[in-house]
């Protein structure tokens, strides 16, 4: 077959309507639905090849070359340059922001100043906006520079330890100096009406912040730690900004309407302080909110060493949830491995008190000719199993998050889930003491309702768990076929994929709301169809050598109708992420796009190199399929058949330039000055961005270099 045959779009114009099915309701009626194999060779499940940790890949017996691969497939090969591709792709990972931990002067003199003017708004939705300037000045403008560092050593994913690296490197940064005058570079506070919670925190309650701090700190720290740690005012904001963020999302596990930041254990007041600081992006108050995080993470051990009973206490369970979540989505190697091997203490506490059991949440029976004592004691012990539920759920949520994020095994399985949802949070977190006290009934009303976004989350948390299931077992198919039926396998992923479906259309009105839910589900559809893991190999993570191993995979997986539906939902995150308020694209929502980002350029390469070889006629041009738009006609007919021309629209945030929405994925250059567009618009506050989002720019930045000019090859 001559190359112009091979790029010409298979004739639709006889194919009936009915047979072109959505990509969201794909089943076992689908010639290749199943995800270890591929229309064009032998079934390499390359789309669920996943890596283990410390697989070289050196051994020859396990890699694939192109001779695996039948010669006479009528599509066009991906003969990319991997020299151009790759300049340095040892290095491209290898990035780590000039963000040292160690407070300056300048850090100093703002710190004394934000003592006296907080420097940041604390509104719940209210974020700072970014000038006409900055967004025409590119994506990758910010007042923080980009340094690129020889760091893969210091990536996100892996932490390569040094004799500098310990838990007290950053204690210096508790310090505050009060010598000090300078003006707030930016001024915002919270009228009292406004506050989350209705008791403000008081001296007592500093104190015994300070008191916890001093027992962590150094000697010779200790004078300046007791002299320069921060005011009043501005540890209560930090809090009240923590507890309105909808980044945190605290109150979804958090009581806040009996909060009383001075009789609640300073180890929780001190963990909202360092969430808080390091939610605002201010350089200054995100070193401090790192130190207190470090702090607190090594404090609370100890409490659980020498008083075994407290391992079942709420707050301190509450307090290293929330400095895990911190380490979490940090964007540094250290923390972020640190956190993901302290998540499994707190998960066997739980396991082990019976959290996670239904027999743990007693019934709470109230009369009418219950005292008032009596009533107060039902509902706090309410209260508490209430918490309770919410944190697990919470944690079932952050164990999926990590395992998108890092690509690791979920830790909980989501058959070990066995309790009562929550109630909604208009029939429970939004009274207080006095309501039930004065109206008992209100129990039995609560017992109606249920707070549908937390069973949202849940039930998508259990579909990643599932999702990864199969994504493994494939892998293990692909290696030793033999021992494994592909039918059995095929019949769990439509199964899977079914539930999602049901799920989508059963909460169709809540996904209208939550651009943040559609991502993740849209990301688990993504993930059914691409082994996420081999595009970060293929793009350079693991270094040369293996980057040109896994290309086969790749180039196989890029023919099939699997790529073709996996850069559809790509397109559908990239859809959703638009929709997010501005400052919104942190943590879990910022990776999801960034792998979405590396599907789009690895499909964009691979058509980018189709067109050059076998340009199309100038009078017959191909059908344009947008991948961020609604889904079509011509958007199934891409998925299932190949026909059309898949593209993006381009969305301008500067009026003076208008959008162009004919942006092709061959043209893989521009379709990542998109998603480096969106990440400004979406991530920015102010001028700052966090270090995992700077880190995530940067990758895709530097992967626009390196393929630059690749097409016209």
């Amino acid at each position: 077959m001559s190359s112009e045959d091979a790029l010409t779009p298979p004739d639709t114009a006889s194919q009936p309507e009915n047979l072109l099915q959505s990509p969201r309701s794909q089943d076992s009626t689908s010639k290749f639905s199943d995800i270890n194999q591929y229309p064009e060779s032998e079934p390499l499940s390359a789309i669920t090849d996943s890596p283990m940790v410390g697989d070289t890949g050196e051994s020859s017996q396990n890699c694939y070359t192109m001779q695996d691969y039948d010669p006479t497939s009528h599509h066009c090969e991906l003969n990319i340059p991997l020299g151009s591709i790759y300049n340095a792709p040892s290095e491209l990972f290898d990035f780590e922001p000039d963000m040292t931990m160690e407070l300056n002067e300048v850090d100093l003199q703002h710190l004394d100043a934000y003592n006296i003017n907080i420097p940041f708004e604390v509104g719940p939705l209210t974020f700072p906006t970014m000038n006409d300037a900055a967004i025409r000045d590119g994506p990758l403008s910010s007042s923080q520079p980009i340094i690129v560092k020889d760091a893969f050593k210091t990536s996100q994913w892996t932490f390569h330890p040094s004799a500098s690296d310990s838990s007290r490197a950053e204690e210096h940064n508790l310090s505050i100096s009060t010598n000090c005058e300078h003006s707030s570079p930016v001024s915002g506070t919270r009228s009292d009406n406004e506050r989350i919670t209705p008791v403000k925190l008081a001296t007592t309650g500093r104190d015994k912040i300070l008191t916890t701090v001093m027992k962590y700190c150094n000697v010779d720290s200790v004078l300046k730690s007791l002299s320069a740690f921060p005011s009043l005012e501005l540890l209560d904001s930090l809090i009240q900004f923590y507890l309105a963020s909808t980044i945190s999302q605290a109150t979804e596990f958090i009581h806040t309407p009996i909060l009383d930041p001075n009789q609640q254990r300073p180890e929780l007041i001190a963990a909202m302080v360092a969430h808080g600081a390091v939610l605002t992006l201010d350089p200054t108050l995100t070193k401090f909110g790192y130190a207190l995080q470090e702090c607190m993470r090594v404090t609370i051990p100890i409490l659980w060493e020498e008083r075994n009973e407290l391992v079942r206490e709420l707050e301190l369970t509450q307090s290293f949830f929330i400095l895990l979540e911190i380490g979490l989505w940090s964007g540094q190697s250290r923390k972020v491995e640190i956190a993901e091997s302290l998540f499994q203490p707190i998960l066997t506490m739980l396991r082990r008190g019976n959290k996670f059991k239904r027999s743990f949440y007693q019934d709470i029976i109230v009369h009418a000719d219950m005292g008032i004592e009596e009533l107060d004691q039902k509902w706090r012990l309410w209260v508490q199993y209430e918490s309770f539920r919410r944190l697990c759920l919470r944690l079932l949520r952050h164990d999926s998050n990590s395992s998108i994020s890092l690509l690791i095994n979920p830790l909980l399985s989501c058959a070990e889930i066995i309790l009562p949802m929550p109630m909604s949070k208009h029939a429970d977190f939004l009274f207080d003491d006095a309501d039930y006290i004065d109206d008992p009934g209100l129990f039995d009303v609560m017992t109606s309702r249920n707070d549908t976004a937390s069973i949202c989350q849940a039930f998508l948390s259990c579909a990643w768990s599932l999702s990864w299931d199969l994504i493994q077992y494939g892998a293990m198919q692909r290696r030793s076929p033999q021992l494994w039926n592909a039918s059995l396998l095929t019949s769990r992923r439509d199964e899977l994929i079914k539930k999602l479906n049901s799920f989508r259309f059963n909460t169709e009105s809540i996904l209208s709301n939550s651009p943040g839910l559609v991502m993740q589900l849209e990301n688990i559809y993504l993930h059914l169809h691409v082994s996420v893991s081999d595009v970060q190999i293929f793009a350079g993570i693991e270094g040369r050598q293996r980057s040109s191993e896994i290309y086969p995979l790749i180039e196989t997986w890029a023919k099939s109708e699997a790529a073709r539906t996996a850069v559809w939902y790509a397109g559908q995150i990239l859809r959703a992420t638009r929709l997010l308020p501005r400052g919104q694209l942190q943590g879990p929502l910022a990776i999801m796009l960034y792998q979405a980002s590396l599907v789009l350029w690895v499909y964009g390469l691979w058509c980018g190199h189709c067109e050059t070889q076998n340009p199309m006629p100038s009078e017959a041009p191909k059908p344009r399929v947008y991948l961020d738009d609604a889904e079509t006609v011509g958007v199934r007919r891409f998925t299932q058949l190949g026909s059309g021309l898949p593209c993006l629209t381009f969305r301008s945030y500067d009026e003076s330039t208008p959008d162009d929405g004919q942006i092709p994925l061959s043209d893989h250059e521009t379709v990542l000055d998109i998603i480096l567009t969106e990440f400004t618009e979406r991530s920015t506050q102010g001028e700052n961005r966090s270090i995992l989002v700077n880190k995530l720019m940067h990758i895709l930045a530097r992967l626009r270099e390196s393929t630059e000019g690749t097409t016209e090859q």
